[in-house]
């Protein structure tokens, strides 16, 4: 009879899977800009993104976590930290 393994599923692992997912992300918000609408290749890249965001969701509780911020053109633009409110002139006296 053979002998169970153990398996072990550590801090490092969940971040080579997060990084492996954003990496996905990327390439599929790329087919999707340029592919043809409804064509299997959007559709599917669609369908991926879905499925990468909830993985996302999973490992960090925040289904937007990759989402760029509205006014970024950058995809390492993803959230991190909430954005602070602008400051008026009146509060700054």
């Amino acid at each position: 009879m053979a002998k169970s393994s153990r398996r072990h599923y550590g801090d490092g692992n969940r971040q080579v899977f997060y990084d492996a997912i954003r990496v996905m992300r990327e390439a599929c918000i790329t087919v999707c800009r340029t592919a043809p609408i409804n064509g299997l290749d959007y559709r599917t890249a669609a369908e991926l993104l879905t499925s990468v965001d909830r993985a996302v969701e999973v490992l960090t509780g925040d289904r937007r976590a990759l989402w760029r911020q509205p006014h970024s053109n950058s995809f390492t633009a993803a959230r991190e930290t909430p954005l602070r409110p602008v400051e008026t002139d009146k509060e700054q006296s």
